[in-house]
C-alpha cells in the first residue's frame, strides 16, 4: 500500500515536471519571436527623395527650356514688327517725298504754263521772211492775235511769230511762228508784216 502511494506520488510528479517544462520552452519559445504585424510592409523611403530629386529637376529645365523659347519667340516677334515698323515707315517716307516731288512739278509746271500764257509780247517793225531755218513746221496758222500767242506759247521752240500790219488784234489772219531770228535776216519798216517777240 505505502509503496503504491509511493508510485502514485512520484508519477504525479513527473507529469507535474513535463508540464512545466513543455510550457516554459512554448513560453520561451513564444517570447523569442518578434511580433509580426498584419499590416503589409510599406517600401523603403530612402529611395523616394531620390525620385523626387529627379523629377524636381526635370521640371525645373522643362521650366527654363520654355520660358527661354517663350523669350526667344517674343524676341523674333519683336525683331519682325521693328522690320515691319521701319518698312512701313520708309514706305510713308518715300510716298511723302515723291507726293512733295509730284506737288512741286506740278505747280512748276502750272507756273511755267501761267508764265506762258501771260507772256508779254513785244510788236517790232521788223519781219524776218520766212527760211528754211527761221520758221516752225506747219506754216502759216490763220487766228486772231490771241489765239497766234497762245499757239506760241505751247511751243518751246516758237520765239515769236510775224503777223499782218493789217490785221486788228480780234481778226483771224495768217501767223508764222517762229523759232530762229537771231541768225536770220531783219526786214525793217516792211509795209506788210510785223513781228512780235516774247518778251
Amino acid at each position: 500500500m505505502d509503496t503504491l502511494i509511493l508510485i502514485i506520488i512520484l508519477f504525479i510528479f513527473c507529469c507535474c515536471s513535463l508540464s512545466s517544462s513543455g510550457g516554459l520552452y512554448y513560453y520561451t519559445q513564444s517570447s523569442s519571436k518578434p511580433l509580426q504585424s498584419s499590416q503589409p510592409s510599406q517600401p523603403s523611403q530612402s529611395s523616394q527623395p531620390s525620385n523626387n530629386s529627379t523629377n524636381n529637376q526635370a521640371a525645373d529645365d522643362k521650366a527654363i527650356a520654355d520660358k527661354k523659347a517663350a523669350d526667344d519667340k517674343a524676341a523674333a516677334d519683336k525683331k519682325a514688327a521693328d522690320e515691319k515698323k521701319a518698312a512701313d515707315d520708309k514706305a510713308a517716307a518715300d510716298k511723302k517725298a515723291a507726293d512733295a516731288k509730284a506737288a512741286a512739278d506740278k505747280k512748276a509746271a502750272a507756273d511755267k504754263a501761267a508764265a506762258e500764257k501771260n507772256k508779254i509780247y513785244t510788236k517790232n517793225d521788223w519781219v524776218v521772211y520766212t527760211t528754211g531755218t527761221s520758221d516752225l513746221p506747219g506754216q502759216p496758222i490763220f487766228k486772231n492775235l490771241k489765239e497766234c500767242q497762245d499757239e506760241c506759247n505751247k511751243n518751246s521752240s516758237c520765239v515769236g511769230f510775224s503777223r499782218q500790219k493789217s490785221a486788228n488784234d480780234f481778226s483771224v489772219s495768217d501767223c508764222y511762228l517762229k523759232k530762229d531770228i537771231i541768225n536770220n535776216p531783219k526786214s525793217y519798216n516792211d509795209g506788210t508784216w510785223q513781228t512780235y517777240t516774247k518778251s
